[in-house]
C-alpha cells in the first residue's frame, strides 16, 4: 500500500490588525477617574454614564470579534467538512470492516484447528478406554491463534494427550479400590481422584455413625415396647366373669411417675387391693 498523499497545507496565516491596547487603556483610565471621584451624587452619575459608555464598547468589540472569527474559521471550517468526508469517515468505515474481516478470518482459521483438535481427542479416548470423556470440558484448554495457525499444533495436542492419559491413569487406580464403582461415579461428576476418595469416605464413614445410633437405640426401644404392652394389659377392660379365688401376687412396675400415678388409679378404680 503506498503512502497517503498529503492531504492539505495552509498557504499563510491570516493576518489581524487591532488596536486593543490602546483601547485597554481607554478602559483603564475611565477606571481611575471613577476610583478618583468623590461620594457624591454627581459622582454617581458620571459612573453611571461611564458604565453605559462601556456596555457599548463591549457590544462594538463582541461584534467585531465575531465577525473576524467568521471570516477566520470559514475556510478551516470548509476544510473540515472535507476532511470528515473524504478522510475520517472512510478510513473509520475501512478501519470497521478490516477488523470484521481479520476475526472472520481468524475465526475459520480456528475452528479447522478445533476440528482436527477433535478428532485427535476422539482418538485418544478410544487408545485409553475413556470414552465419557468430553473435547469441550478439558480444563484450561483454549485455541490461541498462533497455535491455530501452525501446520501440525504441537502445544495443544500434548494437553490433549497428558490430559487424557491422566484420566486413564486415575481410572486405574479407581479400579483397585473396593468402592471402585462409587469413587468413580464421584470422579466422572467432575471431582478430582483424591476429592472422589475423601467424599466417598465421608459418606461411607457417616453411614457407620447412622449405624451405630440405631444399634445403640434399640435396647431401649424394646425396653419402651415391654413397658407398652404390660401398661396396656393392665389398663385393658375387665370382663365380668364367675367370683374366682383371690391369689395374691407381688411385682415391680418401673416406670415414670406420671404413669405409675395412672396406674394406681386405675387399681383403685378397678377395685385392686394393693400396698
Amino acid at each position: 500500500m503506498d503512502e497517503i498523499q498529503t492531504i492539505a497545507r495552509l498557504e499563510q496565516l491570516p493576518v489581524i490588525v487591532e488596536n486593543m491596547q490602546a483601547v485597554r487603556l481607554q478602559i483603564l483610565d475611565a477606571v481611575k477617574e471613577c476610583k478618583d471621584m468623590a461620594d457624591t451624587a454627581e459622582s454617581i452619575v458620571d459612573i453611571r454614564a461611564k458604565r453605559a459608555q462601556l456596555s457599548r464598547w463591549f457590544r462594538e468589540a463582541e461584534t467585531v470579534r465575531k465577525e473576524i472569527k467568521g471570516q477566520v474559521m470559514a475556510p478551516y471550517e470548509q476544510f473540515e467538512e472535507a476532511y470528515k468526508e473524504c478522510i475520517a469517515d472512510p478510513i473509520g468505515e475501512a478501519d470497521t470492516y478490516m477488523k470484521t474481516r481479520i476475526g472472520e478470518m481468524e475465526g475459520v482459521i480456528k475452528a479447522d484447528c478445533e476440528a482436527r483438535l477433535r478428532s485427535y481427542f476422539d482418538e485418544l479416548k478410544v487408545a485409553n478406554h475413556v470414552d465419557w470423556l468430553e473435547f469441550d470440558k478439558v480444563p484450561d484448554f483454549r485455541i490461541d491463534l498462533v497455535s491455530a495457525r501452525a501446520k501440525t499444533p504441537t502445544k495443544l495436542m500434548k494437553q490433549l494427550k497428558a490430559y487424557v492419559e491422566g484420566v486413564a491413569a486415575d481410572v486405574t487406580s479407581i479400579a483397585q479400590l473396593d468402592n471402585a464403582a462409587e469413587v468413580m461415579a464421584e470422579y466422572r461428576n467432575g471431582h478430582s481422584l483424591a476429592e472422589a476418595i475423601t467424599i466417598c469416605k465421608e459418606r461411607e464413614w457417616k453411614v457407620v455413625q447412622a449405624a451405630g445410633s440405631l444399634d445403640a437405640r434399640k435396647p431401649i426401644v424394646e425396653a419402651e415396647d415391654r413397658t407398652a404392652e404390660v401398661v396396656d394389659a393392665l389398663l385393658a377392660p375387665v370382663q365380668e366373669q364367675e367370683p374366682e379365688e383371690l391369689i395374691e401376687i407381688t411385682f415391680t412396675v418401673t416406670d415414670t411417675k406420671a404413669r405409675l400415678i395412672a396406674l394406681r388409679e386405675w387399681m383403685k378404680a378397678n377395685g385392686y387391693q394393693y400396698q
